[in-house]
């Protein structure tokens, strides 16, 4: 049934080009001062984003770089969600997607989304932003989906075996711990176990020895 619902659903996935890089000061600060209305707080939060030389970008690496960024794009959730009445929605960071089933609607919201980030928020999304059938998988957050089943990304489980087999070493030349490789098997697993991906964990696992010289 979830195949012939969704066989014939278009995705737009997209993510801002340098989002970090690209945020205009002015327009964060008008965003931020709708809702904050304490002076004190406000010329604080002037001097973070200003602590970047010119009048675009936000310090990546500091703790409100994200939250920030997260304020900044909300005017893009609420365009989505209000104006353009898009009802399947997502959006992680400077990542987003949207579905429908037309085509040509997608391809519509697209320059409106596009027009909207590049006059609104002073925004453009990657070059590499695509409108395709999702019969083909959705790589977003980590998992390629499709209407049936979730899998892991390749890349998460190449980086995973390259991992494994330098932990193996460092193992055997005593430079970690088994308390060290618990915590990287049990985030990795962690993430794994959210996709279909039983079959992937074994074979990850099979060949994975610890021993001492």
């Amino acid at each position: 049934m979830a195949k012939q619902k969704w066989d014939k659903t278009y995705c737009l996935k997209a993510d801002i080009a340098k989002c970090f890089h690209s945020v205009d000061h002015e327009t964060l600060k008008n965003i931020l001062r709708k809702t904050i209305r304490c002076q004190r707080t406000l010329l604080l939060i002037d001097e973070i984003i200003d602590s970047t030389n010119g009048h675009k970008g936000i310090p990546i690496g500091n703790l409100t770089s994200q939250l920030f960024a997260n304020v900044y794009l909300n005017e893009l959730d609420h365009f989505a969600k209000e104006k353009l009445k898009v009802r399947f929605y997502v959006r992680y960071l400077d990542d987003f997607i949207l579905l429908y089933h037309d085509k040509t609607i997608v391809q519509g919201w697209r320059k409106e989304i596009e027009q909207f980030l590049r006059e609104q928020l002073m925004l453009q999304i990657n070059i590499k932003t695509s409108v395709f059938p999702i019969t083909q998988g959705v790589d977003f957050v980590g998992y390629r989906t499709w209407a049936t089943h979730k899998l892991l990304r390749k890349r998460s489980i190449i980086g995973m075996k390259k991992k494994l087999k330098k932990l193996a070493m460092l193992y055997r030349e005593n430079s970690a711990t088994l308390e060290d490789i618990k915590r990287v098997l049990a985030s990795w697993l962690g993430h794994a176990q959210h996709a279909d991906s039983y079959n992937v964990v074994k074979r990850v696992l099979k060949n994975f020895v610890l021993c001492k010289t």
